[in-house]
């Protein structure tokens, strides 16, 4: 059920591609160099307003080849840009500070399952990614870094590929929101993973055992 749930959720992000405005998207399909054309254009233009992005879904879905630099970008929007902790930059890369009155978190659900070319999630590489919500990660990924997640205080499920062998210390620290994990394939492939220290609310999380 909590799978269904999980899916029906991703694919309604799909449908109200609209709901939000017709000058900013809220699907976001293409490969990483499109993605993050499309990721800098969601840079707040002039005076932040709280109601603009106040209980916006955005979904990122990126396809094809991707490096790590990409990746290290992209993420780089989920903690600096979409979640506007206090601060953003604009296209200029102009440093703009936001007055905490005016903060609002855009929640992101991001799908890496499309993409080639990476075999590791690098170290703290979506730490305090607060826009966060949902990961997909990509199919060949053998490793999850060192503070990885680290303080993605809102993510709340995560999908992971059975290709992954070593979870870092600190990996997903601070995710207090995260309540499910869906792991392909099996209990006794999970339990084969070597997980580090300081990764309770991994631990703690529940586990789905899926086939993808």
């Amino acid at each position: 059920m909590k799978l269904k749930q999980f899916f029906l959720a991703f694919l309604l992000a799909f449908v109200c591609v609209h709901s939000f405005s017709q000058t900013k998207k809220d699907v976001v399909v293409g490969n990483a160099d499109e993605v993050l054309k499309e990721m800098r254009s969601f840079s707040p233009e002039g005076p932040f307003k709280k109601s603009d992005y106040q209980g916006v879904v955005k979904t990122i879905v990126v396809t094809g080849e991707i490096n790590e630099d990409q990746l290290k970008e992209i993420a780089r929007y989920f903690s600096e840009i979409l979640s506007t902790n206090g601060y953003y930059y604009d296209e200029a890369d102009e440093y703009h500070y936001i007055e905490p009155k005016d903060r609002g978190i855009i929640s992101a659900n991001l799908d890496l399952s499309k993409t080639n070319g990476l075999n590791k999630i690098p170290e703290r590489a979506f730490r305090e990614a607060l826009s966060l919500k949902t990961i997909i990660l990509p199919n060949e990924i053998t490793e999850i870094e060192n503070s990885a997640f680290d303080s993605c205080v809102f993510l709340e499920s995560i999908i992971i590929p059975n290709s992954v062998t070593q979870i870092g210390k600190y990996a997903f620290s601070g995710c207090k929101s995260l309540k499910t994990i869906y792991y392909a394939v099996t209990k006794e492939q999970w339990r084969k993973i070597q997980i580090a220290e300081n990764n309770e609310t991994l631990l703690q999380a529940d586990i789905e055992f899926i086939n993808l």
